[in-house]
C-alpha cells in the first residue's frame, strides 16, 4: 500500500548496482545536477518491521533521507558511490520501476 507517488527534488541519479540479477538501480545524490527528478514510491514500514528491511538491504545501500518535491525528506535506500566500479546510469528511465519495467 503507497502513501504517495512523488519524485526526488533535483539532485539525484540512478546507476545499476553491479552484480544484481535482474539488474537493480541504485540513487545517489549528486548535488551539482539540477533539473533531474526520480520517480519514488512512499510506503510505510512500521517501525517493529525496520530492523528486518534494513537486513535484506545489500552491502553497498543504505538508509538516508532524500529530498522530494513535496521539500520533505523520507527514508530512502542510498547507493554507496564507491560501489560503482563501471557505472552505467540509467537515470533517464525516470525510476526504479520504469528501469526495471524497461529490462523486463
Amino acid at each position: 500500500m503507497k502513501l504517495d507517488e512523488t519524485t526526488t527534488a533535483p539532485g539525484y541519479r540512478l546507476y545499476v548496482l553491479p552484480g544484481t540479477e535482474p539488474s537493480n538501480p541504485g540513487l545517489i545524490h549528486d548535488p551539482v545536477v539540477s533539473g533531474l527528478e526520480i520517480a519514488v514510491d512512499v510506503l510505510p514500514l512500521p517501525a517493529t518491521a525496520f530492523e528486518a528491511f534494513v537486513a535484506r538491504i545489500r552491502a553497498t545501500l543504505g538508509i538516508c533521507k532524500i529530498t522530494v518535491t513535496h521539500s520533505w525528506a523520507v527514508s530512502w535506500s542510498l547507493c554507496e558511490a564507491h560501489a560503482l566500479k563501471a557505472p552505467k546510469e540509467v537515470t533517464a528511465f525516470g525510476g526504479r520501476s520504469s528501469f526495471r519495467v524497461a529490462r523486463a
